[in-house]
């Protein structure tokens, strides 16, 4: 279950700086990428850049703490985890030498949790204990707050929940001590009743929530209220009061409305859903299962709405101009259809006329027609455009050919999405000697399939950075974890996933070969050596293991990587699939060619066999020749 608290770090800037001129100072950018920071992350962090290098310029040790971390917080949002935590190191050494205590406090607050986020809980409490040390020192009331709580999240996320519970009553404690909002109390006591959740002390949960809705409806916040609600629901279900849990989960479903997130609608949906298959009401079961679905299939990930948003914004703007100029269009069409049978109804008389002033209208719509058609034409050109340049975006982002220049062998590369933006992507990591080479394929094609491979290639990386290439078996364990922890925490039935396959290629003759749903073979003197990976789900179990196979090969070995559209594509005079023996007698018809030749080959095989029918999929085939 993905553990999600109301009380977030925020960011703050250090107060009293008003005085400084504010047409040069840094401190001016600062601020805006500041404001930016949710609507336009990249002009956001040109203007943390910007803030910086004027900074620097200055010499102004304070002022250069505080843009290194506003850079810090651009990176962090983006999840660009690693980028952050450089510059808040930064941002440290120049805050101490100033003995700015305020920003050391956010500083330290944010890398604490970062750590938490990545799962290294003793760091990460060792980081917020220092913040709230800071927060202490300068008489930040509400710093130390926030302080207790980001500690207690910490706890609760690593399921330490006597220590979150502690921190939690201390900051109730304190936030009521200062006459805090009522909202920061309510968000407090929330928290403190789904620790106890977890921990299976539902009485005390139940109280701390109800405390919790008291004081959220007081304050009039109706997020609060549809938080807490959803929590009691869930509670009640879990204790199997099914109709007390329904009562408070339809009374959150009152409150959705088109500010609410889509996460907590879904929430929602799922809970409503549960509790109507436990109560045998199949048929509002199922309605709101399909409404959950539909929830489910409407969130999208952030990275991957940086990569496209305007995209979505151009075509959406036009699509939505094109259907209200048509819908305007035939409600038009309508009425004049309407009134013409009206009139010739009761003034036959008058038919001529009509007549005639029809034959006038329906030139004049041929006219309208005809704009309206070199509208659209204009509108799918723009389209065809955008989604070019989202393929242009994303096929940046995840192949990286000129990378493969590092590969001590020889190799090719025969990859053909089914649509402009596909699922399939490759990678190569070098380092020491040692070649990792990634061929992967995401659930979906076109531009589905390329929004899960532009995040999966994120996940790729950040696994890379953790365990390095010298181990496959542990990044994928590791890029499990973060799938698992994207998609699945909260125990929703999801279908995200991938096929990969990893292969460490060393000079000495040695390869290490993991995966799951995917071979390798190896050809040589026309004999082809299979090796599987698992056959398990990226991101289902945490507990999924993944095998390493050692290999060792010598020169003339060809290293044969692919996904499945090669073979699952249909063709043939009977329309049936290619299928994997098939596909094998072909990579051993090429025992004898060179990389080249063998791409070529291939290539031509397949578009022969497909013939005139559409491809199946997104196709990808890798050969390394030793």
């Amino acid at each position: 279950m993905k553990f999600a608290f109301s009380i977030l770090f925020v960011l703050l800037f250090v107060g009293g700086l008003s005085s400084v001129d504010t047409v040069k100072t840094p401190i001016v950018y600062a601020e805006k990428a500041r404001q930016l920071i949710e609507t336009n992350i990249n002009l956001s962090q040109k203007y943390a850049e910007t803030a910086l290098d004027i900074a620097i310029i200055k010499a102004d040790t304070q002022s250069i703490a505080i843009c290194y971390y506003s850079l810090g917080v651009v990176y962090h949002e983006t999840g660009n985890l690693n980028k952050a935590l450089k510059q808040y190191e930064k941002a440290v050494d120049y805050a101490k030498i100033s003995s700015d205590y305020i920003t050391l406090n956010l500083i330290y607050n944010n890398i604490g949790v970062i750590y938490r986020l990545t799962g290294y809980i003793d760091m990460a409490t060792d980081y917020l204990e220092k913040s709230y040390d800071y927060a202490k020192l300068t008489g930040d009331t509400l710093g130390m707050i926030y302080g207790l709580s980001n500690l207690a999240n910490t706890y609760a996320t690593n399921s330490y929940y006597d220590k979150a519970n502690y921190y939690f009553k201390q900051a109730l404690e304190l936030a009521k001590l200062n006459e805090s909002q009522i909202v920061e109390i309510a968000s407090i006591e929330n928290n403190l009743g789904y620790v106890n959740f977890l921990n299976d002390k539902f009485d005390i949960a139940e109280l701390h929530y109800l405390e919790a809705l008291d004081l959220f409806e007081e304050a009039a916040y109706l997020h609060g209220e549809h938080l807490v609600l959803n929590r009691l629901g869930e509670l009640n279900y879990k204790l199997q009061n099914y109709y007390s849990a329904l009562q408070f989960v339809e009374k959150a479903e009152k409150l959705i409305n088109e500010n609410t997130g889509l996460d907590i609608i879904k929430e929602t949906y799922d809970l409503i859903y549960k509790i109507n298959k436990s109560l045998n009401k199949t048929d509002k079961a199922l309605k709101y299962f399909e409404l959950s679905k539909a929830i489910s299939d409407s969130i999208e990930t952030k990275e991957l709405k940086e990569h496209i948003a305007e995209l979505e914004s151009i075509y959406e703007n036009e699509k939505l101009k094109s259907d209200n100029e048509l819908k305007s269009e035939r409600i038009k069409r309508q009425r004049n259809s309407l009134r013409l049978l009206t009139i010739l109804g009761s003034f036959v008389l008058l038919s001529l006329i009509l007549l005639l002033k029809q034959i006038i209208q329906k030139n004049r719509f041929n006219k309208v027609l005809n704009n309206q058609n070199k509208l659209i034409s204009d509108q799918n050109k723009t389209i065809n455009e955008s989604i070019d340049y989202a393929a242009y975006i994303l096929n940046k982002g995840t192949l990286n050919n000129n990378n493969f220049k590092q590969l001590i062998y020889k190799s090719f590369v025969f990859y053909k999405p089914k649509a402009k933006v596909g699922g399939d992507f490759y990678r190569l990591f070098h380092s020491n000697n040692q070649s990792l080479i990634v061929v992967a394929d995401c659930t979906g094609h076109g531009v589905a399939g390329g929004f899960l491979s532009t995040l999966s290639n994120q996940f790729l990386e950040r696994s890379i950075d953790k365990t390095g290439i010298s181990s496959p078996c542990k990044t994928l364990e590791e890029l499990n974890r973060l799938f698992y922890k994207y998609f699945n925490s909260k125990g929703s039935s999801v279908n995200e996933s991938m096929d990969i396959s990893l292969l460490l290629l060393n000079e000495g003759g040695t390869a290490i070969f993991a995966g799951n749903k995917q071979r390798l073979w190896i050809l040589k003197n026309k004999t082809i050596t299979e090796y599987r990976g698992n056959n398990v789900y990226i991101g289902y179990d945490l507990k999924t293991n993944f095998n390493e196979q050692i290999i060792k090969y010598d020169k003339g070995s060809k290293f044969f990587l692919f996904t499945d559209g090669y073979a699952d594509q249909f063709g043939s005079e009977n329309n049936t699939k290619m299928k994997y023996p098939l596909f094998k007698q072909l990579i051993i018809d090429t025992d004898k060619m060179d990389e080249n030749s063998t791409n070529e080959y291939l290539q031509t095989a397949h578009k022969n066999w497909m013939g005139e029918k559409p491809q199946t999929d997104d196709i990808l085939v890798m050969g390394v020749f030793c």
